[in-house]
């Protein structure tokens, strides 16, 4: 156990150093300020779980990390718009970006780092690995529109779109990394999915049981 978890801060090291190098090429200070609070802080799972799959095909973290970086850019955008949809305050130990940037930034922000990462996978990866970057998007804004809009959307469902959809690609990106064939990406979405839905699941489940010990 301690030895998968130095892995992971091992790798959250590389994947912030390479996030940090990344964010710096946005020319505007202002949006380089702007962005680096927004990605700032966090598990790096997704990205974690990107060069995991890719190391596990034969490929080096080299080879995975921009996809790591990028899918914890998408990431941090969606807990930005979702933050300020849910009117939370605190996202990662700290104020929300909405908070501390205003909803107009926030949201400008959240804008600037979605085809930033979606230029860097294309860049890197190609056509088919934007494809798919794109359509989990897709998913993860459904998931949050029947949030917002249908209360009564089944839960799974909306756990299914909302945080399984970033978990497949970023399985689904660490195979492409290796050059892993069509159904072995598959393959590896389908993993990813079951993982991010069993991951939601469970920290739901910590905070109910919170929000019931709470006096």
């Amino acid at each position: 156990m301690r030895d998968i978890v130095k892995l992971w801060k091992d790798i959250r090291r590389v994947i912030d150093e390479r996030l940090a190098e990344v964010l710096n090429e946005i020319s505007e200070t202002a949006l380089v300020n702007a962005a680096q609070y927004t990605v700032s802080g966090g598990k790096r799972f997704r990205g974690f779980l990107t060069i995991m799959v890719a190391k596990e095909l034969g490929a080096r973290i080299e080879d995975a990390l921009d996809a790591a970086v990028a899918i914890e850019l998408v990431h941090a955008a969606s807990l930005a718009l979702d933050d300020i949809i849910d009117a939370d305050v605190f996202r990662r130990g700290k104020p929300a970006a909405w908070i501390t940037l205003g909803v107009s930034k926030a949201v400008m922000t959240a804008n600037l780092l979605i085809p930033y990462a979606q230029r860097i996978i294309l860049q890197r990866y190609g056509s088919y690995a934007l494809e798919r970057t794109v359509e989990a998007w897709l998913k993860t804004s459904q998931g949050e529109a029947l949030d917002a809009f249908a209360p009564k959307a089944d839960y799974f469902t909306v756990v299914r779109l909302k945080t399984g959809a970033l978990f497949r690609l970023a399985a689904e990106l660490g195979a492409i990394a290796a050059r892993g064939s069509d159904s072995v990406v598959r393959l590896a979405g389908e993993y990813g999915e079951t993982l991010g839905i069993a991951y939601q699941i469970a920290d739901d489940v910590v905070d109910l049981i919170a929000g019931i010990e709470s006096p």
